[in-house]
Parts: structure tokens; C-alpha cells; sequence
């Protein structure tokens, strides 16, 4: 067979596609010729290696920043989030906490907002190009040289609104009704928590498990058992989340709102708000930011297992087709609208069934679109307890079990439990084609 053989392949496949399917060797056990295999007469070069010898030299490439907690990790979090609290609830240092999210997002939002941004105007806008380039080229002082405009103006953005942000938060009485401070709270919290979960991840359902259980535990404790150890029978996640706990007495701070007790009540800003309409009341609906979080860790495990099967199916037909073998038979439900024959000729399937096809496997096909219904179930039930108890409920009362439950129960179905429980393989795999392809651009 002719397709192993870079040398030999002629103009069938582009050169991308050999590059991929010499990776696709390792996405498919039985797609991976044995050692005691023949090789043909007249080729002597191994199926796998042949196409990424054909490829260029490899770049240098920063190394995909993340992290993989464990159960230390775990234990970690609920022993310091515990200590926080506690701290927060006793010495009530709410504006210094004010003070450091702030800051915190800022940076957030120039990460995750300003630099993807200004590096597509640079690349859409010839005048912008200038973006990409370091301002101080040949100073080497403490990696002077290394920052870009587009990291200087990001950087300058997102602390020109937290700084905003934060003058409106320290001054205003009750901030919460100014439009812009409720609307960039809410960026700024969407932000850290995109931030966070592009770098912490869990790599298999027991660290999830073992995370999701114990903040189950920690939310029912500092919200409901808390009261009945502190001296007025205040709860602490309730009494830190408001800073403080609504005034002692409404009707005179009604008419000296700038005394010292009556100053306190509004929530910490860790948390996405979004005011009430129509209500004479005031308020808002709120959600913390570890209510979102939390859960999503085990949600975007669910997202990378779904993307690593679908690479690994591309990679198994891409090497398939090269290599002259059968092509398989593309599952119902399949995301990927195009196949490659055995000629390595690019086949469009009707265009309406992809789509079709493709909306019905992101919600029902992998784990990622089930377990994002489960959440927003989970969601609502929350807001439903609270209207129906007129209390404030701990969130992660209803996300956990519907979250890490749906998790469960789609894996015992689709016979994968235990491999989730212990972790992937398909997610090391992928992850070892992405890092072997990232390294040749």
C-alpha cells in the first residue's frame, strides 16, 4: 500500500491530513498494524512514522498551562474555604475582600476578554498589527522584551473597568442599582470563572466525586448547622455571603443610611446578580460563583472526554483511509460532517442530516450536553425551593446530586463507569496527539 509512504502518497491527501493520520495510530488500537505485520515489497517504511517524519521541524511551544487536582487538593480547599469563612464571619473584613476580587478580575478580564480580542483586530485590522509586537524589543530587563501591545492594552482595559468598578463599589450606598456595577460584576465573575476552568481540571470522577460530596457537606454545614454553634444564632455562610446580615433595625437605617450598622447587608461580589423587575421589594436573583464552579469542573471533564472521542474518530478514519484499510461505519448521531474515502477524496454528506446529526449527539450523544441539562434541572429546582420556603438555599444542595448523579447513571448506561471513575484513556490519548501535533506548528 502506497499511503505510508510520504514519498509515494502522490497529491491524494493534503499534507495536514497525512501529518494527522500518522497521530491516528495511536487513536486506534486496531487500526495500528502489529510489529509481526509484512511490510510490502519494495516499501520499507513503518505506516505510523512515515508521515510525521515528512513534516516540518518542530516549533517551540509553550507548554498548555493547567492543573489536575487530587484528593489532597480536595482536602485542601475544604479546610481553607472553612478558614476563610470563619475569618470573614469574625473580624468582617468585607471590603478588603471587595478590594482583592477586584483586582483579581481585572486580570481575569483581560485574559479571557481583551488579548483574544485585540489578537483578532490585529489580524483583521492591517493598522492593528502592530498589536503583536513588544513594545520594548531589545530591552531584556526582567522580560521586558517578551510582553506584546496587545498584553499591555489588555491589561490596561481590564483594570481601567475594575477600577471603576471598584470606586462605585467603596462610595455608592447601595451599589446593586447601578446598572454598570451589576453588569460588570457579572462579566467580571463569568471571567475568573472561565479562567478558573481553563486551568483547573479533574481527571476522573472520583476527584469529582470526592469534591462535589465534600462541599456538599460544607455548604449544608456553614448554611444550616452553624447556627446552632454561634452566639446569636446567626448562620455563617448566610452572614458573610451579605456582609454582615441584613441591619438590626431597618426602620432607622431607613432614615440614617450612612451610620456604621446600617452600611452592611449587601452581598459579597463574588457572585453573578441580576435585579428584580417589577418588584417594589428591590433585590436580586443571586448566584455564587462556586455554585458554578464546582459543578462545572465535572462539566468540562464531560466536554473533553465528548471532543477527545470525536478527535480520536476523525484521527482512527483519517489513518484508515490512508493506510487503504475499511472505513467504519460513521455511528448515528455522528458530529463530524464530512468523511475521506478510501482514495483519501473529501466526501460532503447532505448538509440539513449533519446538522441535525450534530445537534442531537452534543445533547444526547456524549455526557457533556446531558449533564449541562442536568445542571440547569438542578438550577431550577434551587429557585424553586427558595420561592417555595422564602429562605436563601445553598445552591449546591440541588447541583450536586443532579450534576454527579447524571454523571453516574449516563456512564452506567453506556457501560463506561468504571473507566470514568478511574480516568480516560481517550482523554491520554488525546491529549498526547494534541501536544505532538501543537509542537509541529
Amino acid at each position: 500500500d502506497d499511503g505510508d509512504n510520504p514519498d509515494r502518497a502522490g497529491p491524494s491527501l493534503p499534507p495536514v491530513e497525512r501529518i494527522r493520520g500518522g497521530y491516528a495510530a495511536e487513536a486506534s488500537e486496531d487500526a495500528r498494524p502489529t510489529d509481526s505485520a509484512e511490510v510490502p515489497s519494495g516499501d520499507t517504511t513503518q505506516p505510523a512514522a512515515a508521515p510525521i517524519s515528512a513534516a516540518p521541524a518542530p516549533a517551540v511551544s509553550q507548554p498548555e498551562q493547567h492543573v489536575e487536582i487530587g484528593m489532597y487538593h480536595v482536602l485542601g480547599f475544604v479546610v481553607f474555604a472553612s478558614a476563610a469563612l470563619f475569618v470573614l464571619f469574625y473580624f468582617e473584613i468585607y471590603r478588603v475582600v471587595t478590594i482583592i476580587y477586584g483586582i483579581g478580575c481585572s486580570g481575569a478580564m483581560a485574559l479571557v476578554i481583551f488579548q483574544p480580542l485585540y489578537r483578532y483586530l490585529s489580524k483583521k485590522l492591517s493598522w492593528l498589527s502592530f498589536l503583536q509586537s513588544s513594545p520594548c524589543p531589545k530591552v531584556a530587563f526582567c522580560g521586558c522584551n517578551t510582553f506584546t501591545f496587545n498584553e499591555v492594552l489588555s491589561l490596561l482595559s481590564g483594570y481601567a473597568i475594575g477600577i471603576s468598578w471598584l470606586y462605585i463599589a467603596l462610595t455608592q450606598l447601595d451599589p446593586h442599582t447601578n446598572a454598570y456595577f451589576w453588569v460588570v460584576q457579572d462579566i467580571m465573575g463569568a471571567s475568573v470563572s472561565i479562567a478558573f476552568l481553563g486551568v483547573i481540571r479533574v481527571s476522573n470522577i472520583k476527584i469529582a466525586s470526592a469534591l462535589l460530596v465534600a462541599v456538599f457537606i460544607y455548604d449544608i454545614f456553614m448554611v444550616f448547622i452553624t447556627p446552632l454553634f454561634t452566639k446569636e444564632g446567626d448562620s455563617v455562610m448566610v452572614t458573610v455571603a451579605t456582609s454582615g446580615g441584613p441591619p438590626a433595625d431597618p426602620d432607622f437605617c431607613e432614615k440614617y443610611p450612612y451610620e456604621g450598622d446600617c452600611r452592611q447587608g449587601d452581598p459579597l461580589p463574588m457572585l453573578l446578580t441580576i435585579p428584580r423587575i417589577n418588584d417594589y421589594r428591590g433585590g436580586g436573583n443571586l448566584l455564587g460563583l462556586g455554585d458554578i464552579v464546582l459543578p462545572g469542573l465535572l462539566i468540562a471533564f464531560a466536554a473533553r472526554l465528548d471532543a477527545a472521542k470525536r478527535l480520536l474518530n476523525l484521527c482512527t478514519e483519517v489513518y484508515r483511509a490512508e493506510v487503504g484499510g475499511p472505513m467504519p461505519r460513521r455511528p448515528s448521531g455522528s458530529t463530524i460532517a464530512s468523511s475521506i474515502d478510501e482514495n483519501g477524496n473529501e466526501v460532503i454528506e447532505n448538509e440539513k442530516k449533519s446538522r441535525v446529526a450534530t445537534v442531537r449527539q452534543l445533547l444526547f450523544g456524549g455526557y457533556f450536553g446531558p449533564l449541562t441539562i442536568a445542571y440547569g434541572f438542578g438550577l431550577a429546582m434551587a429557585f424553586l425551593a427558595i420561592h417555595l420556603m422564602q429562605t436563601a438555599q445553598p445552591a449546591l444542595l440541588y447541583l450536586v446530586p443532579a450534576c454527579l448523579g447524571g454523571m453516574v447513571v449516563l456512564g452506567k448506561v453506556k457501560g463506561e463507569l468504571k473507566e470514568l471513575w478511574s480516568g480516560s484513556n481517550k482523554i491520554k490519548k488525546c491529549d498526547r496527539i494534541v501536544s505532538s501535533v501543537r509542537s509541529l506548528f
